[in-house]
């Protein structure tokens, strides 16, 4: 990077960076996301600089870059969000008669479970909430996703051999503790 283009870089971030991860956090209601988003901002600012890309308004193109940036992270976070609320939903209520270690011990397992499922692609996420959350048969997920019923039965047994996979892993390291 040239010594002007440095220059100019190191001034726009000294009078807009503090603006622009306050802006970033009161969309994503995350300030180290906010620090990130800031950052690839000034990133791809750099870049396009580099590429000759004219910019007239850095300030303007720096704000729509993060807002942009910042409205992703936010629509992808609350939907995890829904995913796991809709997920907690179809479990099994606990009975009155559980201990406390026991109530701990499910909702530990309720998080793997969640965390596990998120590692999966969002096809296999699908087809694993329609069919355990609303107990869809492969027929009506076929019919939903546009798939065909052997397509629904191959992907939902690959994604739970993904999942035993990864409770396997899981279990082996929590019996090394």
């Amino acid at each position: 990077m040239n010594s002007d283009l440095s220059a100019k870089i190191s001034s726009l971030v000294e009078e807009h960076e503090v603006a622009l991860v306050r802006y970033a956090a009161s969309v994503t209601k995350d300030a180290e996301q906010a620090r990130d988003i800031v950052q690839d901002a000034y990133i791809k600012l750099i870049k396009a600089l580099q590429q000759g890309k004219e910019i007239k308004n850095e300030k303007s193109w720096l704000y729509r870059v993060c807002h942009n940036s910042a409205l992703d992270f936010y629509r992808t976070s609350r939907r995890r969000q829904e995913k796991r609320e809709d997920i907690l939903q179809a479990m099994p209520k606990n009975s009155s008669g559980d201990t406390p270690e026991k109530i701990l011990n499910k909702k530990e397992d309720s998080a793997l479970v969640l965390e596990s499922i998120e590692s999966l692609n969002e096809r296999e996420q699908t087809i694993i909430n329609l069919k355990v959350r609303d107990n869809l048969s492969y027929k009506e997920i076929a019919a939903e996703l546009d798939l065909t019923v052997n397509n629904v039965g191959f992907i939902l047994h690959r994604a739970m051999k993904k999942l035993a996979a990864i409770f396997k892993d899981k279990a082996e390291k929590e019996v090394c503790r």
